[in-house]
């Protein structure tokens, strides 16, 4: 069996004229094109939706979206759809985006969003808890979807409440008994698609008690969740502590850099997931200035970034109004501006081949070894490695020189932190050191985010061998000459500290900047 994931459509009505927000100004184009390639891929006849169907709410996003998901099912396809907290508003009405453009305008009611979408899988529900309007569905060859709608917990958060939780136990056993495989499905991540997610995002855009959940499902046999809502591709797992694998396969927003969806087959005998990343190639009816769809929304995607990069430059006032979508006080900005003014301007113009010269004796390097990226500015480094958070695969591999003078350099600043007994986690808490805030963001060591083989129940070993680091490690050589020569450059120094709090939760808090744009 094959079946498509989708998530994060963020549909809205196209205005008139394009308004400040509208990003992408080009959302019915987009998804058009992609409902268009989906409809038209004769391996998968079931696609399956995992939240944050609108953008906001609006009816008439609702309306649009619910059309999309029709014209699948008349080219034959089976849809299966859960809602999540970007599709509702209780007071039913929501700033949001209709024909004339952006405003107040109506908005569903979570309780109306059932009958809206019974259509797309609460009608061939074999069981319903009618409450979270979650459900299962029979599929082909003994496989049940489990879609399991997470926008309440019941306790102010987003989660799975306690009856959904024994609701869903009931169920697994159910399905087990029955011979079923169970596919399940929830809008919010369970396992943090990177290391700084989970130091600022466990607590607020995780789901609720994702531990225990985890642990919950791992231990009732099931080995992996389709989720959605931090807009990153990505495949994280663990094991439990009864060594019962668990494995979150997250899906990046369809509308969004890097324009992409998955596709999963599980064969017949059930011995594995194949996950294969599709790209929308379908054309677009849209002017994107002559860019493929791909670097269209990779350049809306650094555009936000590079602004905050460039106004910690040149214009604290307007760098202030920015970090809210990063959740960062503006108070905090324009009482540091003195500080950050000449730090942005630095960064903005340093270049690798500064910390390259500054971390020679660390990483053993010649100046001709690092040639050819020594003009290669700081700032377009940061801005890839940002990219790469949402199209997965981090790939500055331990043998690159991009890993072995980024690796040498927050190794230096650590050391330099640590002779000064300055401790991290005081500024950023959970965080052990720079390296590893900064080493698994370039480069992705676990499972490969894109496409990639995964045993259905498999042991540590086999794990083991599938991970991207297999065979590949650099550290650098412990000297005093790159400490010294850090500690005498002291506003290189100063880079990885005082502005290391705007970078790194631009960095991480990639799916807060997004969720600004949608203006929620």
């Amino acid at each position: 069996m094959i079946f498509t994931v989708i998530t994060d459509t963020h549909f809205f009505k196209k205005p008139k004229h394009r308004n400040e927000g509208d990003t992408p100004f080009e959302c019915e184009e987009i998804l058009n094109a992609a409902f268009r390639q989906i409809a038209n891929d004769d391996e998968s006849d079931i696609v399956l939706v995992a939240g944050d169907v609108t953008n906001n709410g609006e009816k008439c996003s609702h309306d649009g979206v619910v059309e999309l998901f029709r014209y699948l099912k008349e080219h034959g396809k089976k849809v299966y759809v859960i809602t999540a907290t970007h599709d509702f508003n209780d007071s039913g009405e929501t700033h949001g985006h209709d024909e004339n453009g952006y405003g107040k305008v109506p908005a569903l009611k979570r309780e109306e969003l059932f009958e809206k979408y019974r259509e797309f899988g609460p009608d061939e529900a074999i069981a319903i808890h009618r409450e979270t309007m979650s459900y299962v569905v029979q599929l082909p060859e003994n496989c049940r979807l489990f879609a399991l709608n997470d926008d309440n917990n019941g306790k102010g958060k987003s989660g799975f409440s306690d009856d959904l939780v024994k609701w869903i136990a009931e169920q697994a056993d159910d399905a087990h008994k029955n011979g079923q495989l169970i596919i399940p499905m929830t809008h919010h991540p369970l396992i943090p698609p990177n290391v700084l997610y989970a130091i600022f995002g466990a607590h607020q855009d995780m789901l609720a008690d994702h531990e225990d959940r985890v642990r919950e499902l791992a231990d009732n046999g099931i080995s992996f969740i389709l989720t959605g809502h931090t807009h990153m591709h990505d495949v994280s797992y663990t094991f439990t502590e009864k060594k019962n694998f668990f494995c979150d396969i997250t899906t990046s927003a369809l509308t969004e850099y890097p324009g992409a969806y998955r596709k999963i087959e599980i064969p017949e005998d059930r011995s594995c997931l194949k996950i294969k990343t599709e790209f929308v190639t379908e054309p677009i009816n849209a002017d994107l200035g002559g860019l493929s769809l791909g670097d269209y929304l990779k350049k809306q995607l650094t555009g936000t970034v590079n602004d905050m990069i460039y106004a910690a430059a040149n214009d604290i006032p307007r760098l202030s109004g920015q970090v809210i979508a990063i959740s960062m006080k503006p108070s905090f900005i324009m009482k540091n501006g003195w500080i950050i003014l000449p730090i942005g301007k630095l960064v903005s113009r340093l270049k690798l081949g500064f910390f390259g010269n500054i971390t020679r004796s660390e990483t053993g390097l010649s100046k001709k070894d690092y040639a050819d990226i020594k003009d290669e500015k700081l700032v377009d480094f940061i801005l890839s490695i940002f990219v790469k958070m949402f199209s997965g695969d981090a790939d500055y591999t331990p043998d690159g020189n991009h890993y072995k003078i980024t690796s040498a350099f927050v190794a230096n600043v650590d050391s330099l932190l640590s002779a000064a007994h300055v401790k991290l986690d005081k500024f950023i808490g959970g965080a052990k050191d720079l390296s590893s805030l900064v080493i698994p963001l370039i480069y992705n060591v676990g499972l490969p985010d894109n496409d990639v083989v995964i045993p259905l129940y498999p042991t540590e070993e086999e794990i083991k061998q599938l991970r991207n680091d297999k065979g590949k490690t650099f550290k650098p050589k412990k000297t005093k000459n790159g400490k010294l020569m850090l500690a005498t450059l002291v506003p290189a120094a100063l880079v990885s500290i005082p502005l290391l709090p705007p970078t790194v939760l631009a960095l991480l808090s990639a799916y807060k900047v997004h969720l600004s744009r949608h203006k929620r």
